[in-house]
């Protein structure tokens, strides 16, 4: 699976590149990890804590590491960009938010006013 992955970012870099200069090679990988595999709570909703989440996030890193390597090997040194995983703004908020519970009000402000979304 990790060689189709490879191929479709090979296919988006050639596509693409000339007008993308900042690519996200995963969006979110604990979501689909954790939430997906181990929690159940997410697509694909499996509950198998301490296995399938660990494959699942090991896999996910291996695909990162080749689209990154393909595309610094092969496109970077024309298309000027950089890439890397988009994570998840959720898991520093709620870290946040067990903290300083007290403080709820400010924290979303905060979130708010960094990240631009509520």
């Amino acid at each position: 699976m990790l060689f189709r992955f490879e191929e479709y970012a090979d296919i988006c870099y050639q596509a693409f590149g000339d007008r993308v200069k900042q690519w996200i090679t995963l969006n979110e990988p604990w979501v689909v990890a954790i939430a997906g595999h181990a929690t159940g709570e997410l697509a694909p909703g499996m509950v198998d804590p301490g296995i399938a989440d660990y494959a699942v996030a090991h896999n996910l890193i291996k695909a990162h590491a080749k689209a990154y390597r393909l595309y610094h090997s092969k496109y970077a040194a024309t298309q000027n960009g950089m890439g890397n995983i988009a994570r998840n703004v959720s898991v520093i908020f709620y870290a946040i938010l067990n903290m300083f519970r007290s403080c709820w009000n400010n924290t979303q402000h905060e979130l708010v006013r960094a990240r631009g979304w509520r």
